[in-house]
């Protein structure tokens, strides 16, 4: 009997690990690109995976952990990301980003082409990053990353 629980025991950590492992790679954390020091990262089922540069973090101690832990979330634990993408090829969707702080004029333009219900949507929330790819020299915005305090 003790054989038979040890079994089903040992196949229930075998799958964990193993849905662990799936999620990890659906999420891209297994093909993070090489980062800068004070980087993190986030990534969304939908597909939207970014590399956030220079972001203001509560927590700095997580920049010294293993790129796949330095997630934006951990150094960030009062408050929720989210992420608008934009439409863009079926490639493009899975790639990495890297994000950066909107510009002044970034803020503004985004703000006054936006629909309104997503305005709507937005409402108190903190404009974080502009999230760009490099395709063949071209710059291709990827999508906006916000964020609201957890309350």
């Amino acid at each position: 009997m003790v054989k038979w629980i040890f079994r089903l025991l040992l196949i229930g950590v075998v799958g964990l690990f193993g849905y662990v492992i799936f999620e990890t790679y659906q999420k891209g954390y297994l093909s993070i690109p090489d980062m800068p020091d004070g980087a993190y990262v986030f990534s969304y089922k939908a597909g939207m995976r970014g590399i956030v540069l220079d972001a203001e973090v509560l927590d700095p101690s997580i920049a010294d952990m293993p790129r796949f832990l330095r997630r934006i979330a951990f150094a960030n634990p009062e408050r929720s990301y989210f992420a608008v993408p934009f439409r863009v090829a079926p490639w493009m969707q899975t790639a990495w980003s890297t994000c950066t702080a909107p510009t002044e004029e970034e803020r503004v333009g985004y703000a006054e082409e936006m629909p309104e219900d997503l305005k709507q949507n937005l409402a108190y929330s903190r404009f974080e990053a502009v999230c760009r790819i490099t395709v063949d020299g071209e710059v291709v915005v990827r999508g906006l990353l916000y964020s609201v305090p957890k309350l």
